[in-house]
């Protein structure tokens, strides 16, 4: 009976904290969605190349029409983009949408505040709590991903909810264990189906499950365990990306296409291993001077936009005091507390998770969890050592100096457009949208947003951008079919000139855009014949109110010119130009692989200058009056390079060159 009793009040007592809990989301969300209407919706970099792509080439069967529309994104996973393209096809305001949106993205705040609930000492009040999860809403890229596209913020509830689960598994029975165990399999495998790069938490996840079952007093069941959570995975993997890595490898012979193409060696694309790197460095000492180096209101340090985040650095200091004394206490045989294994499990997914994404990428989005938990971090370890209105204030102090580094250091969304009705104002010529054409893109943005506004019959093709397509015998024989003379559909040359500087109508940026354009198509065997040809578009926006002072205009201008066939012969002397200090790209490629990856990229001409540009570290090699340079992004320099004898396969004595330094960007 007494049994009966307490089971009673421990299912009553779960039942209130998960109302709780949902209670103080419904609050943040409200918090939340007045920063939505400040910060406006985001037009971001991701969106207008592939998030709105990708659904289409999903639902309108677009596999054989376009080759790299997006470029190397073309072929992500395009689900967790859905709901979001098919709000968008409907028509729904853009501010419903946005609502929608973080409404979802709200969950993680739930799931913070149970783990918050979980490691804090049971003698926390429910306002140290809900400072522990307000210390976690205030991360600077969780409010900058906030109500928009990207899906970390969307994966980091289902890796949040199972490092709930399982830290959950020091206190389940052994007969029920295996159903939790597969719970958190299949979380982290539709997580990382949804995104590959939440790998990372395979790993890290994956030991602290280790750990928590050694630290079990059955841990003789860890095999089975295991084997449990690798079946969980395994489903959940085949949930979110079975059907779409079957759909890759039936179309491209790699169910990753066109990444680890190294590996599955798909035709049609360089045999190479795609890998964005741009954000590493720092060897292993970056480790200890990231937390504070992200306190920095400068771009390219962990994201691309500024994002100063004091918070790590804190929790760095305070854990390192804490660690501290505690080893004091245990020298001097003083009685130390004693530490919830719950705490100790989250801190070590927590560290664990940190290592390995800092030697791996370094790109703050897709550590998303890892920033929503400083704040229940914080405050546990904080408590640990000091009583509850000292935590209190403390916490509350942070959450305020948080707030305080993020406006002065002007956080926002990555590309911030004022409400307007609709997400995208297209305004697009009638020429491109109702007929079937053929759009060949040569920019990094690819603006394949546009695509479901064509015809079902349209093609759109990416040749030069982020990764340059082969041409001549190295021509993807899909790019061949999409080229070819025998198909009837006009074939145009769409340019994007950015309106972030107010000035949308200057034909001198127009006529330097197209200056070079021929000498960059002509080995494809295309050409210009007039600008004037040009038929133009627009996607036109205005800034968010949170930069309302500056009043301009935001967006791209779309410039769509007819394009035609050269001679054959024509196109052999372009390519011939092209390629011929090949030979010496290739020297360096392999003379300096940390420099220059992917090797084997292929020469493009840029405002008419040969170059290759490396997509896995951001640099550049490139050819000005029969001299070859090295630049790095960001880099207000190059350095050139040693002019070596074409003909010569291996000189002496050269040695792998200094890049130039990179900045960060205010």
């Amino acid at each position: 009976m007494q049994n009966c009793e307490q089971i009673k009040i421990d299912t009553g007592a779960k039942a209130q904290g998960r109302w709780t809990a949902l209670g103080w989301t419904f609050l943040f969300v409200a918090l939340g969605c007045s920063w939505l209407l400040y910060s406006g919706k985001d037009w971001n970099w991701d969106l207008i190349n592939y998030h709105f792509y990708g659904p289409d080439l999903l639902f309108r069967d677009r596999w054989r029409k376009d080759f790299f529309a997006a470029s190397i994104q073309s072929y992500l996973n395009p689900i967790a983009y859905v709901p979001f393209y098919l709000l968008v096809k409907f028509e729904v305001p853009d501010l419903i949408i946005g609502g929608l949106l973080a409404t979802l993205q709200s969950v993680n705040i739930f799931f913070i505040w149970r783990l918050s609930r979980a490691i804090l000492p049971a003698a926390a009040s429910t306002s140290i709590v809900a400072v522990a999860t307000l210390l976690a809403s205030v991360a600077p890229l969780f409010l900058a991903e906030f109500g928009s596209t990207f899906n970390d913020v969307l994966t980091s509830i289902l890796v949040l909810w199972a490092l709930e689960l399982t830290i959950s598994c020091q206190s389940k029975p052994a007969s029920t264990v295996w159903k939790t165990l597969f719970s958190i399999g299949l979380l982290l495998g539709i997580a990382t189906g949804l995104k590959l790069t939440n790998m990372m938490f395979v790993v890290s996840l994956g030991a602290t499950v280790l750990y928590v079952l050694i630290k079990r007093e059955d841990a003789r069941h860890l095999t089975s365990g295991i084997g449990f959570l690798t079946i969980g995975l395994a489903t959940g993997f085949l949930v979110t990306h079975g059907y779409w890595s079957w759909k890759l490898w039936t179309e491209f012979g790699s169910p990753f296409f066109p990444f680890f193409n190294g590996i599955f060696k798909a035709e049609g694309y360089p045999s190479v291993n795609i890998r964005d790197i741009r954000f590493m460095g720092g060897g292993a000492l970056g480790v200890l001077t990231m937390p504070f180096e992200m306190a920095r209101s400068e771009g390219w340090i962990y994201a691309e936009s500024p994002a100063p985040d004091i918070r790590f650095g804190f929790l760095m200091v305070v854990a390192f005091a804490a660690t501290l004394r505690s080893i004091l206490e245990k020298l001097f045989q003083k009685k130390a507390n004693a530490v919830n294994q719950k705490l100790l499990a989250v801190a070590f997914f927590f560290i664990s998770s940190y290592i390995v994404w800092m030697f791996i990428s370094r790109i703050g989005r897709y550590a998303m969890p890892l920033w929503l938990l400083i704040g229940p971090l914080f405050v546990t370890v904080a408590f640990l050592r000091f009583n509850k209105r000292i935590v209190f204030a403390l916490s509350l102090g942070l959450v305020l100096m948080q707030i305080g580094v993020s406006e002065l250091g002007r956080l926002s969304k990555w590309d911030p457009v004022d409400w307007s009705g609709k997400w995208f104002d297209f305004d697009l010529p009638m020429e491109i949208t109702s007929e079937a054409v053929r759009l060949i893109t040569t920019d990094n943005q690819t603006m394949a947003a546009i695509v479901p506004s064509l015809n079902s019959k349209s093609s759109v093709t990416n040749i030069v951008g982020q990764y340059a397509l082969g041409f001549g015998g190295d021509t993807p024989p899909r790019l061949k079919e999409l080229l070819s003379s025998t198909d009837a559909r006009p074939l145009y040359l769409m340019r994007t000139i950015s309106l972030a500087n107010n000035n949308p109508n200057n034909n001198d940026v127009e006529h330097s855009n197209f200056r070079w354009a021929n000498e960059t198509i002509a080995p494809y065997g295309l050409t210009i014949n007039e600008v004037p040809s040009c038929i133009y578009g627009a996607l036109k926006g205005k800034q968010a109110i949170q930069h309302r002072a500056n009043e301009l205009q935001v967006g791209y201008k779309l410039l769509f010119c007819k394009l035609h066939r050269i001679p054959l012969e024509k196109q052999t002397a372009a390519e011939t130009y092209t390629s011929r200090f090949d030979k010496i790209f290739e020297f360096w490629e392999k003379l300096c692989p940390s420099n220059f990856s992917p090797r084997g990229t292929n020469t493009t001409i840029v405002n008419g200058v040969l170059a290759r540009t490396y997509f896995n570290t951001s640099n550049e090699l490139y050819v000005v009056n029969e001299t070859m340079y090295a630049s790095s992004a960001r880099s207000l320099e190059a350095n050139e390079l040693p002019k070596l004898n074409i003909d010569m396969a291996s000189p002496e004595n050269v040695q792998c060159p200094p890049m130039p330094k990179r900045r960060y960007l205010k």
